[in-house]
């Protein structure tokens, strides 16, 4: 990443101890499972850019944009197509619910018996991430 984005993150409120121990797990696990496939296709750097730019450059943008009075919505990957929501005139963001540490932030607040992926994702917003 060539820009440093800890200003943008830190006026966001992002807790930026946690977000850096975050980042440095996601790469290594995108190490790990992705780039050290054999022969993989020097194509997919588009897509393990986008993986990083998500929380960097994607931030940005999507601030920017509400700031010009732009409106969003938060979607689960496949949940809601993107189509719908540029059809509401909204730019849609892709929250994040795939990581089990976050779980234990969500669990301080919600009963356990609630989806995983609903207590992931309520996890890293209560954890600043």
């Amino acid at each position: 990443m060539s820009k440093d984005f800890r200003q943008l993150w830190t006026d966001l409120g992002v807790n930026l101890e946690l977000h850096d121990q975050l980042m440095a797990n996601t790469a290594k696990l995108h190490e790990r499972t992705h780039l050290s496939q054999k022969n993989r296709p020097r194509s997919m750097e588009y897509f393990d850019h986008s993986l990083h730019a998500s929380h960097a450059e994607r931030v940005a943008e999507i601030k920017e944009y509400r700031d010009q009075g732009g409106k969003s919505i938060g979607t689960f990957c496949i949940y809601v197509p993107d189509e719908i929501a540029y059809a509401a005139d909204v730019l849609p963001i892709p929250l994040c619910g795939g990581s089990g540490w976050s779980v234990n932030y969500a669990d301080k607040m919600f009963p356990r018996d609630i989806c995983p992926l609903v207590r992931s994702t309520f996890g890293m917003a209560l954890s600043g991430t």
